[in-house]
């Protein structure tokens, strides 16, 4: 249910009720609930990384809020861009 997961991933800053409620399955086996993903590896950082030095850095266009692959070389240079040392 729409509600149960903005109570449960509500305070990440990403979706609000409403947002949720537009993803509710309309028929179907799964009627009145909607998917949530967690992603288990996120980390803010501490500076901003812009998206025209990601696009920089991993040579290509992304997809906005979709899933691009970089490399493990790549996935470094934005946690140092983005201040984080290790």
């Amino acid at each position: 249910m729409p509600e149960e997961l903005f109570a449960t991933y509500g305070g990440l800053g990403i979706y609000r009720l409403p947002e949720i409620s537009s993803h509710v399955m309309q028929q179907g086996p799964r009627k009145g609930q909607a998917l949530a993903l967690q992603f288990g590896f996120y980390v803010p950082f501490p500076e901003l990384v812009e998206a025209a030095t990601l696009d920089q850095i991993a040579g290509r266009r992304r997809v906005p809020q979709g899933l691009t692959p970089i490399s493990f070389e790549e996935f470094e240079r934005i946690r140092r861009t983005g201040g984080l040392e290790r």
